[in-house]
């Protein structure tokens, strides 16, 4: 197996969002309920997803901060 990549969310949500709104917006974008949403917050790194394209992460990283969220994308092998 090649190169892969992780999407890593460490509890930081961007600057000024309200908590309660940026979960209910992964909530949706995961299309799980709220609730179940809850773990991530947990503030410890968390991975979110694994991809083996750096342009699928570019994305995925793109609409979790559009969603509210700061996570990073980190090489693993």
């Amino acid at each position: 197996m090649g190169i892969t990549f992780e999407i890593v969310f460490e509890g930081e949500i961007r600057s000024g969002e309200n908590l309660t709104a940026v979960k209910r917006r992964i909530a949706e974008l995961y299309r799980v309920d709220y609730p179940k949403i809850e773990p991530i917050f947990s503030n410890y790194p968390i991975v979110l997803k694994r991809v083996d394209k750096l342009g699928k992460g570019i994305k995925y990283v793109t609409a979790l901060r559009r969603a509210g969220l700061i996570s990073k994308i980190v090489r693993s092998t």
